[in-house]
């Protein structure tokens, strides 16, 4: 196969429903140099040999021992891979056939952009489309995505980056225990543009029970959380003397200011307003 130019990190714990589909979502791809790295996080049922059943040498399985959670076994998988792109997988999911060389040879054409997603489709556990919203309303440029991120649905597995942006945005940020690929994601626009390509790419699988389960209650405080650290990054970055509450509450209008307001008391943004 020779030295792969990307490589596919997906990590799976006890997803042996849909895990044939996204590994074959993944090695029907019409773009062949690749590896797939696949971090098998101490599953208990049958991930691991649904994963060894395939004869493939594109294939590349790493065992955790024990289950250590999504974005430790990220991080070891971007430790470990060898190609100069990262193209993002989760096993509920499934990849388009065209996905790896839409995006790879996009990115090659625009050695500016560190990160591209793309449109996709929302389907629930039975493979039915829920909507069609993704395909309509997605920002594409950075300009856009930037301003409207922190509410768009951007799914992280239809995300294909650089693997050097690593080196100047650090990896995944290991207090998430959820919705560290959207914090990462935040990180990489603070330093790099952004894209998102107009073309469905990528089939995203929503439980029908995620929004009232308890992880969907810490989904959605991880998200804050990862919004919070953007804008406390964004404050930082703003002259002193802009910072008194009037014009900060300005820079961050409408849903920016319900996250500014819990900014102010979590992190105590008024001690960066003081005056001498």
């Amino acid at each position: 196969m020779g030295h792969p130019k990307v490589t596919v990190l997906m990590s799976v714990y006890n997803g042996e429903r849909f895990l044939r589909e996204a590994i074959e979502s993944i090695l029907n791809q019409t773009y062949k140099c690749f590896e797939f790295l696949i971090i098998n996080d101490g599953s208990t049922d049958r991930s691991r040999e649904i994963i060894l059943s395939y004869n493939d040498p594109r294939i590349r399985l790493a065992d955790n021992k024990q289950n250590i959670g999504l974005t430790r076994s990220l991080n070891k998988g971007l430790g470990l891979a060898e190609g100069g792109y990262i193209a993002r997988m989760d096993a509920d999911d499934i990849s388009m056939p065209e996905r790896l060389e839409i995006q790879f040879e996009y990115m090659e054409a625009n050695p500016n952009i560190g990160l591209v997603g793309s449109y996709y489709l929302i389907i629930d556990e039975d493979r039915k489309p829920i909507n069609k919203l993704a395909q309509d309303n997605l920002p594409l440029n950075h300009k856009d995505l930037v301003k409207h991120h922190f509410r768009t649905h951007y799914v992280i597995g239809t995300c294909f980056y650089r693997k050097s942006i690593v080196d100047y945005v650090g990896m995944y940020d290991e207090d998430f225990r959820y919705t560290q690929d959207m914090d990462f994601l935040l990180r990489v626009s603070e330093r790099f543009e952004i894209a998102n390509l107009p073309r469905v790419l990528y089939k995203c699988t929503i439980w029908r029970n995620t929004i009232t389960s308890k992880h969907g209650d810490l989904q959605r405080r991880y998200k804050y959380l990862a919004i919070s650290k953007a804008l406390l990054r964004k404050a930082e970055k703003v002259s002193e003397t802009a910072l008194d509450s009037c014009i900060f509450e300005k820079l961050f209008s409408g849903y920016y200011r319900v996250v500014a307001g819990y900014l102010r008391w979590r992190y105590r943004l008024d001690e960066l307003t003081k005056k001498d």
